[in-house]
């Protein structure tokens, strides 16, 4: 898991650099940033989004400092979604419904040339259409049923894939699909099928962040086959990131 992650920030760090841009790092929702914002300075840093997932973002100035924070949220096209500026030594741009799946950008100024360090909290919560995913579609011989959803890299998958009893379709060669150009995810060891022909998911992790689609073959007659999935987020402490260059 820890893999996954570092190679997203590899890449958002790259791509940052060739657009000229400069992001001070990538957080985890629920991660705190510690900062200074000088003269005409601007301090970026970058999250995994899912559509639908409500985020809240916190910039407070350090005691003693004159710095009056003001906040930006700018989508994984770049455009603004949310801004605030209270004008005050905290401000709050509060449960904010993210549009799409992907990576956002946290953009920290200080108001009227204010000058300072600060501490910007973050945090986010999943909706119940993040979470579980269900498809009990019908399907007809040889033909695929797909399940598709969203997650963030580092996230375990569980589900089940059942033929119902009442149903002549019968559950064959699942198979996952990643965002990357629809590359397989390796399913050996995630997967288990039992007697009856059902199989289970169990903690498998997904290496990025996108959509991934689960598809299943029907190796029946024409029925309903019945797909469960749920997502978790892995179990990783919450950090606390100083920005290098400045401290």
């Amino acid at each position: 898991m820890q893999q996954a992650k570092i190679s997203t920030v590899v890449v958002c760090l790259a791509v940052a650099v060739l657009l000229g841009t400069t992001v001070d790092a990538l957080l985890n929702l629920g991660d705190t940033f510690k900062g200074e914002i000088l003269v005409d300075d601007e301090d970026i840093v970058e999250f995994e989004g899912l559509a639908g997932e409500k985020v809240t973002i916190s910039m407070k100035a350090d005691k003693k400092q004159s710095l009056l924070p003001e906040l930006a949220i700018t989508d994984p096209d770049d455009d603004e979604i949310a801004s605030e500026a209270s004008g005050k030594k905290k401000t709050t741009i509060k449960k904010l419904e993210l549009p799409a799946t992907g990576v956002y950008q946290i953009h920290m100024t200080g108001a009227e040339a204010t000058i300072g360090t600060y501490t910007t909290k973050t945090k986010g919560k999943l909706s119940k259409a993040n979470k579980s995913f269900k498809n009990d579609s019908g399907v007809g011989p040889e033909e695929t049923q797909d399940t598709s959803f969203d997650a963030k890299s580092g996230y375990l998958l569980n589900g089940t894939i059942n033929g119902l009893k009442k149903s002549d379709a019968v559950p064959f060669n699942p198979t996952i699909s990643g965002p990357e150009e629809g590359d397989p995810v390796e399913l050996t060891g995630f997967i288990t099928k039992n007697k009856k022909g059902n199989f289970k998911i169990k903690d498998l992790v997904l290496p990025e962040l996108g959509t991934y689609t689960l598809s299943v073959e029907n190796s029946g007659l024409s029925g309903i086959i019945k797909t469960s999935l749920k997502l978790k987020a892995p179990k990783m402490k919450k950090q606390t990131i100083v920005e290098e260059s400045e401290f």
